[in-house]
Parts: C-alpha cells; structure tokens; sequence
C-alpha cells in the first residue's frame, strides 16, 4: 500500500488526515432524531441531527457482520 511523506500508508487511521474524518464523540450523544434512510451489506445510512450544530446530516452506521475480503 503507498504511504505519504509522513510514513502514514493510505487509508490508515494514525494518518492526521484520516482520523480527522471520524468523531471521537460518542454518536448517541451527539446526535438525535436518528431515522434509518437507507441499508446495505456494510451497513445502515441515517437522517440524523447533530445536537451541537443543529445541522441536518447523515450517519452510516458500520455493521461488523459485513462482506470480508481475503
């Protein structure tokens, strides 16, 4: 797998950048009015309202039971 000028390989948490990408807030207290809008093998998609902003977003919820490649 490549890795940036930092040593970090693509797509791996300890990257800055990646990591940025996730909240490391507890979901179910910074979001409320969780309806299911979508699913698929990976997971459900959610209509939620983040409780700080008030902004109106959408939460993919990982299942672990999903495809796995080898």
């Amino acid at each position: 797998m490549p890795s940036d000028k930092s040593g970090h390989k693509a797509g791996n948490l300890k990257d800055p950048a990646i990591a940025a990408l996730f909240f490391t807030e507890d979901p179910d207290k910074l979001f409320d009015d969780l309806r299911e809008i979508g699913h698929g093998s990976f997971g459900a998609v959610y209509y939620a309202r983040n409780v700080n902003t008030n902004e109106a977003v959408a939460v993919k919820k990982m299942s672990y039971g999903g495809k796995q490649s080898l």
